[in-house]
C-alpha cells in the first residue's frame, strides 16, 4: 500500500512537473473615455441703446418707405427678423398706464426686450405715418438719452445729430437726428424732464420733400 501510494505520488509529481500551467486570461474592461465637459450656458446680452438704434435704423425706414409691408397678425417670424416680438405685453400696458397707451392708440404694435430695458414700437395709428419707440423700463435711466444718441450716431446706423435751435417749452427735452436711406428720415428723441410712464421716446418720420434741410445734411 505504501509502495503504491508512493508510486502514485511520483507519477502525479512527474505529470505536474512536465505539464504546462495554463492561467485563464482575465478580460480587463476598456477604460472609459473621460466625459466631455458640459458647455457653459450662453447668456445673450443685448443693450437697450443698441436695440433702439437698430429698430430706428432698420424697421422704421423699411416700413415708412414701403420697402417692408406690415404682416398679418400672428406672423411672429417677421418681427423676429427685426429682433422684436409682436403685440404689447401686459408689463408694458401696466407700466405705460392710460397716458402712455394714448401715445400708441390704433397703431400696429410690437415690443423689444434688452438686458437693461424694454420698449414698445408703434407704427402708424393716431400719430399718422410715424414709427414710435417708447422706453417704459430702463436700468438705469440716468444717461439713457446720451447712450442712445451715441448708438444712433455709430457708423453702422448712420444718424447725424442736427442742431436744435429751440427746446420745446413743454415737458420734454428734444434731440434731432437725420439719416438718409434713399430719402431723408428725421428722428426726434424726446426725454421727459419729470419722471413718468415714458422714460424716453423716439419718433421717426420721413422728411417731406418741401422741407429744407440744414446745409451739410
Amino acid at each position: 500500500m505504501r509502495q503504491r501510494a508512493a508510486r502514485t505520488v511520483a507519477v502525479c509529481t512527474a505529470l505536474l512537473a512536465g505539464a504546462p500551467i495554463v492561467v485563464a486570461a482575465q478580460t480587463v474592461p476598456p477604460a472609459k473615455a473621460p466625459a466631455a465637459p458640459r458647455p457653459l450656458p450662453v447668456f445673450a446680452i443685448s443693450l437697450l441703446e443698441d436695440d433702439m438704434a437698430d429698430t430706428a435704423s432698420r424697421l422704421c425706414p423699411d416700413v415708412l418707405s414701403g420697402k417692408a409691408k406690415l404682416p398679418a397678425p400672428g406672423t411672429e417670424a417677421w418681427w423676429r427678423g427685426y429682433r422684436l416680438r409682436e403685440g404689447l405685453p401686459k408689463a408694458a400696458m401696466d407700466a405705460l398706464g392710460r397716458d402712455g397707451i394714448s401715445l400708441i392708440s390704433r397703431a400696429t404694435l410690437a415690443h423689444g426686450s434688452a438686458t437693461d430695458g424694454d420698449f414698445v414700437v408703434a407704427l402708424g395709428g393716431s400719430a399718422g405715418e410715424t414709427c414710435r419707440l417708447i422706453v417704459y423700463r430702463a436700468v438705469p435711466t440716468t444717461g439713457l438719452a446720451a447712450r442712445i444718441s451715441t448708438a444712433m450716431a455709430a457708423p453702422k446706423h448712420g444718424w447725424k445729430a442736427l442742431p436744435v435751435s429751440q427746446q420745446p417749452a413743454a415737458a420734454d427735452k428734444l434731440s434731432l437726428f437725420l439719416r438718409r436711406d434713399g430719402k431723408p428720415y428725421l428722428a426726434n428723441l424726446l426725454t421727459p424732464k419729470t419722471p413718468g410712464p415714458v422714460a424716453l421716446a423716439i419718433v421717426v418720420a420721413a422728411v417731406p420733400p418741401h422741407v429744407t434741410l440744414p446745409q451739410g445734411f
